[in-house]
């Protein structure tokens, strides 16, 4: 073929910022971008979901071994079923030895591992199985849809991770796993402990019995994970584990109580816990020493029992009236210089409210930035913002907190515009009172930025932030959802990471499964 029209460095720029399609194209016009067009390709990673996939890729890879294996390094392979064909395949490419790759994303894991006929056979191995345990090079796992097998790959792999996000699947009929030690990645990572950065996943579980573990982390920094049984957190053992932690959220879904009817002060098991986090860390004398931030429902926050101060807390539920308490306790907990929390309904701040309780205590003292947002209930419709924003102001000003930074977010999203009577239209033109003194507000919210540096010396006009938000769905569980949700493009996972479907990959690489004749093609 003859060379390239236009530079070499040009058609590689448009090579690198076009769709994989077009990339594919542009490497048949000549020799020279066929040979640096695969590393392109590769670069953003491959997603194998059926045999045909699999067959296809590894012929393509196997076309020309030295210039492409060493440029794949993150691999996406799902939903298992995969025949015998691309079982072979799929082993082929992981057993090659000028493959060097990094990110290892395993979805539908248990289906995946099943795919291998070996499995039939109880004394042998599945080649898969050995395959990807044996991959040394890997930095970063991530797996999911997790059973018996799949348990098993995550203790044997020989590789020295450096992140990994385990969503290992709740206990459920089919599942064959019911240990707590299964769902432990304490136990499930040990071989990476000296390597492994941060930790991500769901469904974590330990074992109540056992307190601390031999294995530690030192270069653990970040954990964002959440876990299911009735007996978690095991805080000591996190602690332990994972001394150097520095960003903590470890949530419970079930703890979002408001909107379902459910009173936490009536879960024994929540409170038990906590006595247990608080004595465990108070009896052994040890607690985490570097967290800077940890994030979580109040609840999350409240069983985890921390008995080391913490910089920064962001709660990521609305609180309610019943909520404060555990807020309180909280605050008292971590004695946070940043707190990060939404309101629910502007009358936690009235006078002899809640939250003057929550903020009066000694340990809100050590509030320096505070990030409020007041989500306004539907019922809030013909409220006065002047009151609402002086309540607020006389709550900071009762407490005597040195404020050195406020952000106030305003979310008027639930507000509803009363009618008359049904099908009659709205006696207000242009939406609710408070709406409308919403509205006038942010054109010029000098006045209550104002309103608040006036009132706490140790705040400046600059350091106030105001805005409004019309947010509605995280607050709909605890309000309730009101009018209709605004359209939303979806995005589907395969275009999240970059990838096309598997008939687009097919399609992509199948001018590449070719053998190369005496002309070079």
């Amino acid at each position: 073929m003859a060379d390239p029209a236009l530079p070499l460095d040009l058609l590689l720029t448009l090579m690198e910022t076009s769709s994989r399609s077009t990339t594919s194209r542009m490497m048949r016009t000549c020799r020279l971008l066929y040979n640096r067009g695969a590393r392109i390709l590769l670069g953003s990673g491959v997603f194998l979901s059926t045999s045909e996939d699999a067959i296809s890729f590894l012929r393509f890879m196997l076309a020309d071994t030295d210039a492409r294996f060493p440029h794949l390094r993150s691999l996406k392979i799902s939903r298992g079923n995969f025949s015998l064909s691309g079982v072979h395949a799929l082993r082929g490419l992981l057993c090659h030895k000028s493959l060097a790759l990094h990110t290892l994303i395993l979805m539908d894991a248990e289906s995946v591992l099943l795919s291998d006929p070996a499995r039939r056979n109880k004394s042998n191995t599945p080649s898969l199985f050995m395959a990807l345990a044996n991959l040394r090079s890997l930095k970063n796992l991530v797996i999911d849809g997790c059973d018996v097998i799949s348990f098993s790959l995550l203790r044997m792999m020989v590789c020295s991770l450096e992140t990994a996000s385990l969503n290992l699947g709740s206990y459920t009929s089919w599942s064959s796993i019911t240990s707590a030690d299964d769902r432990n990645p304490i136990l499930l990572l040990m071989r990476s402990s000296h390597t492994l950065q941060e930790l991500r996943g769901s469904c974590f579980d330990s074992n109540p019995e056992t307190i601390k573990f031999d294995v530690v982390y030192p270069s653990v920094r970040l954990i964002s994970a959440s876990y299911s049984s009735t007996w978690m957190p095991a805080t000591l053992a996190y602690i332990n584990a994972f001394p150097n932690l520095e960003h903590l959220s470890l949530t419970c879904p079930s703890h979002r109580f408001e909107g379902n009817g459910a009173d936490p002060n009536s879960v024994l098991h929540l409170f038990s816990n906590r006595e247990c986090n608080l004595n465990d860390q108070e009896n052994y004398g040890i607690t985490w020493e570097h967290l800077q931030e940890v994030s979580g429902s109040v609840i999350d926050l409240f069983v985890l029992g921390l008995v080391c101060q913490v910089p920064t807390v962001r709660v990521l539920d609305d609180i309610s009236e019943r909520m404060c308490r555990f807020l309180r306790d909280v605050i008292a907990d971590m004695k946070p210089k940043t707190l990060a929390v939404t309101v629910a309904g502007s009358g936690l701040f009235a006078p002899g409210s809640p939250m003057n309780v929550v903020l009066r205590q000694a340990a809100a003292q050590h509030l320096r930035k505070l990030d409020l947002e007041i989500c306004f209930a539907p019922c809030e419709w013909g409220a006065n913002l002047d009151c609402i924003l002086k309540n607020v102001r006389d709550t900071f000003v009762s407490a005597g907190i040195p404020l050195r930074s406020l952000s106030l977010t305003l979310n008027y999203g639930l507000l509803t515009t009363p009618s008359i009577l049904v099908g009659w239209p709205s006696p207000f033109k242009h939406g609710c009172p408070l709406e409308q003194e919403l509205l006038d507000m942010a054109r010029d919210a000098t006045r209550a930025r104002l309103l608040f540096a006036n009132a706490i010396r140790t705040l400046k006009p600059e350091d106030v932030s105001i805005r409004l938000s019309t947010e509605r769905d995280p607050h709909q569980y605890m309000l309730g959802a009101v009018g209709d949700r605004e359209d939303a493009g979806s995005v589907g996972s395969d275009d999240l990471d970059g990838q096309g479907s598997g008939d687009e990959l097919l399609d992509e690489f199948a001018g590449f499964m070719v053998e190369e004749d005496d002309a070079g093609w």
